[in-house]
């Protein structure tokens, strides 16, 4: 058993990727780690069998576009010049970036590995840093338009990582269990000025859903926030506001009953782009899991959970651009009359008040799954040995068997399109019967 190590490395990668001779990135690590528990001070203690402290840092890089991405691109296009006939012309839909370079993640992680009595516990705190993040930029359409890569902006990912291992306790019942748990607070820290998009929905549903920002998650979601329903003109008529003239306006002069109010966030102009905020984030705050698994007298049995805390999912199962799609059950408690709901708003076909991006289809995607359940037996070794059989084992297995939440989605699972759920198609149910034979 060592008492302590230290690790040092150098990496050298080079790209092609990127335009003219290979740009290469140089990432350095290293570790150094002290198990206090084999120290000579620690001798006469029988409780800990191990107890070391760990730090380590490393650099890890990027460079996933496409290749060619580098480089300068026209495209052609067909010009009237007023007349019946046109011309071919040539525009920069991609612009030439011949000092773009990798992206780079650095690492820093302080640990604690801890043996004692029956358990193993480890703890990792950790921030992750990237910097020079590779992105693509609009060109304004009055300079030409088109997109150029760029090495802008800076991540920040900081978190805990938590380990809890049993060691089998033996007895007439063998049972062990593992836990683990990760918290992560994810920040983009640096990206310009800009509020940038990452998700259009398009289709008259509102437009984009996912954008990134400095001081908020990657991904985040920004939207308007629901204020109630519309129950009759009154209302309607009665939200107003008073311009710098004086004047009295409708914040929404195209509303009707039945549709959702929003609110009119900075006061000023009636409802616009300015009045939205954040409304969501698709990381979780804490994903976890955990195993339990028992043995007794050749009947086995385990079970695998799983889990997320503090995540949102963007749910737009009913889009306003399909006529004859179907609705969820939701829908059942739409506002049908004065005091009939003042929350899920009236249905009608074309529908373009309420399908702007809000809170309204911002849902908690916390959950907990049985993931796998699996009992089995293992039929005694004196009756095999007649037969020829060193071993057999039945077994019966369950997946997705249940899950806990509060989303009213197929899937808390959701995992695509940046937390946005579309309709995603749920994980199957599943039962498996079968049978390990050793011979």
């Amino acid at each position: 058993k060592k008492r302590y190590f230290i690790t040092a490395a150098l990496r050298a990668d080079g790209s092609s990727k990127f335009q003219g001779d290979n740009k290469w990135g140089y990432f350095p690590s290293a570790a150094i780690a002290w198990d206090i528990a084999q120290e000579s001070f620690m001798s006469n203690q029988h409780v800990l069998d191990q107890l070391k402290l760990r730090a380590s840092f490393g650099v890890t890089g990027n460079q996933d576009i496409a290749a060619y991405s580098t480089l300068g691109m026209l495209s052609g296009a067909s010009y009237g010049w007023g007349t019946s006939t046109s011309s071919t012309g040539y525009w920069g839909n991609q612009f030439a970036t011949p000092d773009i370079t990798w992206e780079k993640t650095y690492q820093y992680d302080l640990g604690l590995d801890l043996s004692l009595g029956g358990f193993n516990i480890t703890v990792d705190w950790f921030k992750k840093q990237t910097k020079d993040l590779l992105f693509q930029k609009q060109v304004p359409k009055y300079n030409g338009g088109g997109t150029y890569w760029v090495n802008q902006g800076k991540l920040n990912n900081t978190g805990v990582e938590m380990s809890l291992t049993t060691f089998p306790v033996k007895g007439a019942v063998t049972w062990e269990t593992s836990l683990n748990a990760s918290y992560v607070k994810n920040t983009v820290t640096d990206q310009g000025p800009d509020r940038v998009g990452l998700n259009n929905i398009g289709g008259g549903m509102g437009g984009q859903v996912s954008w990134r920002e400095n001081g908020r998650p990657y991904g985040f979601f920004y939207g308007y926030l629901h204020d109630g329903i519309f129950q009759n003109q009154q209302e309607i008529d009665n939200y107003t506001y008073v311009d710098s003239n004086g004047k009295t306006h409708l914040i929404q002069p195209n509303a009707k009953p039945g549709d959702i109010r929003f609110k009119d966030l900075d006061g000023k102009n009636g409802l616009n782009g300015d009045d939205r905020t954040m409304i969501g984030k698709p990381n979780p705050d804490w994903t976890y899991g955990f195993t339990l698994s028992a043995d007794w007298k050749g009947l086995d049995f385990s079970a695998f959970f799983q889990g997320s805390i503090g995540n949102d999912i963007y749910k737009l199962y009913r889009r306003s651009n399909v006529t004859f799609g179907n609705y969820d059950k939701s829908w059942l408690n739409r506002w049908h009359g004065e005091g009939t709901s003042n929350w899920v708003p009236r249905v009608i076909d074309g529908d373009n008040n309420n399908y702007q991006v809000s809170n309204f289809f911002v849902e908690d995607g916390s959950y907990m799954r049985l993931k796998v359940l699996q009992i089995g037996y293992s039929l005694p070794g004196q009756m095999l040995q007649r037969v020829g059989v060193k071993g057999l084992r039945f077994f019966v297995q369950g997946e997705n068997l249940f899950t806990i939440t509060n989303y009213s989605g197929y899937d808390p699972e959701v995992g695509t399109r940046d937390g946005f759920d579309g309709g995603t198609y749920p994980q199957a149910r599943t039962y498996t019967i079968g049978a390990n034979i050793t011979f």
